[in-house]
């Protein structure tokens, strides 16, 4: 089934809208808006790509429902049309010093490139399109990304993070090691006093007070060396008890699917899929 596929620039950031043609009528209609974050490195389109699938997934999966879905892709921070210095999106092993620094200042970046999209996108869409509801979903980088956005972010409805990681030093503090490198996240070169403020600050893992009304799924592979599922307990757990502390348990859900890497298998696009249906189209 095709797209209708739009490049527009939004406040200096090139974006691509991807919506089903068979909600031409929804025009008149009110619509659900995803970001779709992509990865370190990774090309924006083979998002497209991805984001091609999840509009004609939602249209024939939900014939009766109520809104329309439009995904928005834009370019990491420091990636593609962005891009300022290759090195900084290296890592510690292909010779970027500063790694840790480098990828949190380009996640949180993007998190907060989301927000400014949900401030200004509306009065780029059709002047009779309203946004009924914000979701947002990424994979790798753009699944840390996701997760930042989640807890800092609270317009946004859906939240789905795929080989993303919540709690930056459970995940940067191992890859250190295996590069050989000492560290703690005490004080090194490495790791600054400064990261290691910020983190306590920003970080997922400890803004979980900060999640209200999103639902929330994490995806994971269960062969991932990059991103493992353990690097994510932490931050699962404090969900999981927040979100059971207030009767919100179904809003929360880990997956992980067994045989897969790091990478956005087709099993993960299938669980997308399905939370994104139940909980960004239906009112």
């Amino acid at each position: 089934m095709d797209c209708l596929i739009e490049e527009q620039a939004v406040g200096g950031i090139p974006i691509t809208i991807v919506r089903s043609c068979v909600d031409q009528h929804l025009q008149q209609s009110d619509v659900a808006v995803l970001f779709l974050l992509h990865g370190r490195k990774e090309p924006i389109k083979r998002y497209v790509e991805h984001a091609k699938t999840l509009v004609n997934a939602m249209t024939k999966q939900d014939n009766a429902r109520s809104l329309g879905l439009v995904v928005v892709l834009f370019e990491q921070r420091n990636h593609g049309s962005r891009l300022v210095s290759a090195v900084a999106n290296e890592s510690w092993s292909t010779g970027n010093p500063t790694h840790a620094t480098d990828m949190w200042s380009i996640q949180y970046g993007t998190a907060k490139d989301v927000s400014f999209l949900m401030d200004v996108l509306p009065m780029h869409l059709s002047a009779t399109m309203s946004v009924h509801r914000w979701g947002v979903a990424g994979v790798s980088l753009g699944g840390h990304s996701t997760l930042l956005a989640a807890v800092h972010e609270p317009r946004l409805d859906v939240a789905v993070s795929i080989i993303g990681c919540g709690d930056y030093a459970s995940l940067m503090v191992p890859r250190a090691q295996a590069s050989g490198l000492s560290i703690s996240t005490d004080s090194c070169e490495c790791f600054p006093p400064s990261l290691v403020q910020i983190l306590t600050r920003l970080d997922p893992v400890n803004n979980v007070h900060k999640l209200d009304n999103q639902k929330l799924l994490i995806l994971g592979g269960g062969l991932d060396a990059m991103v493992p599922p353990s690097a994510n307990k932490m931050f699962i757990d404090r969900v999981r008890e927040r979100y059971g502390a207030e009767g919100k348990s179904e809003w929360f859900d880990e997956r992980i699917d067994p045989d897969a890497g790091h990478t956005f298998s087709p099993w993960m696009m299938v669980q997308t899929q399905q939370w994104l249906c139940k909980y960004v189209l239906s009112r």
